[in-house]
C-alpha cells in the first residue's frame, strides 16, 4: 500500500483522507482492525507521510489540531456529526463540531 500511496505523490495527487472502519453490525466484525491495530496503521501512515513531496493525509493533522485544542482547523473531522444521537461533539469552545 505504501507504494501506492507514494506513485500517487508522483502523480501530482496532494491530498488523501484516510477512514477507519466503522463497525454498526456483526458482519463487519471480521474485517475491523483493533484499536491497538488502528493507531499502528495511522502512526504508519504519519511516517509514509514524511518523505513524500506533494501528498498529505488531511486525517493526520485533523487529528493534531484536535489533540492540541485547535477545533477551528480541524476542518473536516470538526463538522462531522454524531451518528448515534444527531449532535456534534462537545469542543473546548463548546458545540463547534455540529
Amino acid at each position: 500500500m505504501h507504494r501506492w500511496f507514494e506513485k500517487l505523490d508522483e502523480l501530482g495527487i496532494v491530498s488523501v483522507r484516510l477512514h477507519v472502519l466503522e463497525v454498526d453490525g456483526e458482519a463487519a466484525r471480521p474485517f475491523a482492525l483493533s484499536d491497538r491495530e488502528n493507531v499502528e496503521a495511522m502512526l504508519g501512515f504519519a511516517a509514509l507521510q514524511r518523505p513524500l513531496h506533494r501528498l498529505r493525509f488531511d486525517t493526520l493533522s485533523d487529528i493534531e489540531n484536535l489533540l492540541v485544542g485547535d477545533d477551528a482547523k480541524a476542518v473536516r473531522l470538526a463538522r462531522l456529526r454524531s451518528l448515534h444521537d444527531g449532535r456534534g461533539a462537545r469542543g473546548r469552545r463548546g458545540w463547534a463540531f455540529q
